[in-house]
């Protein structure tokens, strides 16, 4: 720090810079003959200077309060790969096998079958370091100027967590019993191959022991597994009255 006199002193400045280049496709079917789908899939690449976004500014952010150029790298939401499937089956009879039969139409119609797919990238993560270096210093880390706490000379978000592979379903059945009546019941899985879907990791790589540097040997292990999107398999069923 300039002045000895002072603990740490915090700058704030609005200089974090951010660059997000993008690609989709998509290929669409609308509604016609039972049948619908959407596909997409997204191409995109997302960079800064380490942004957190908070309410508030967090007293130190930069490894090195000197050389914020080394805060550029891939960021922390920074998904290069997505894919989007979704359909809806819902033919007049069940594999057309009524024929003209008003009654094989009211026994095998009124299916609907709608599945969804997503892949995703991983997220990124960075060698973190979990403790404080013994030289002197005013603060905490491993250079112990109190911000961030990675290995350094590596880039930061270096590593991903593996992709997500996600089926869900919905199969339905609806019974017309006048213009204004139906009941319709439905069964819906998700994750329906019960995938295990790796969400967060240990990013603690080092540990700081003294002068020594110790390799966690749990580093990159799973952490959790699922989120509010992504879960193991469910099974639900219901019944809705349509008047």
């Amino acid at each position: 720090r300039p002045n000895t006199n002072f603990g740490r002193i915090t700058e704030i400045r609005s200089t974090i810079t951010s660059q997000y280049t993008g690609l989709i496709v998509q290929l669409n079917r609308r509604f016609s003959d039972g049948i619908q789908f959407q596909t997409s899939y997204t191409w995109s690449t997302s960079v800064d200077d380490n942004q957190n976004s908070q309410t508030f500014s967090s007293p130190n952010v930069p490894l090195d309060p000197n050389n914020l150029d080394g805060e550029r790298g891939i960021s922390n939401f920074d998904i290069p790969h997505r894919f989007v499937a979704s359909m809806v089956y819902a033919p007049k009879t069940l594999f057309g096998l009524a024929g003209d039969s008003v009654w094989g139409r009211r026994i095998l119609g009124g299916w609907s079958f709608a599945p969804i797919v997503t892949i995703s990238s991983g997220n990124p993560y960075s060698y973190n370091v979990n403790g404080n270096a013994p030289n002197p210093g005013i603060s905490t880390g491993i250079l112990r100027a109190g911000g961030a706490n990675r290995l350094l000379g590596v880039p930061r978000n270096l590593l991903r967590t593996e992709k997500t592979a996600n089926v869900d379903a919905r199969l339905s059945r609806r019974f017309n019993f006048s213009e204004t009546m139906a009941l319709e019941i439905l069964g819906e899985v998700f994750n329906v191959f019960n995938r295990f879907q790796v969400t967060g990791v240990n990013t603690t790589a080092y540990s700081i022991s003294g002068t020594n540097l110790n390799y966690s040997s749990s580093f990159g292990n799973p952490t959790s597994a699922g989120n509010s999107n992504i879960r193991e398999r469910q099974v639900q069923f219901a019944a809705r009255f349509h008047f």
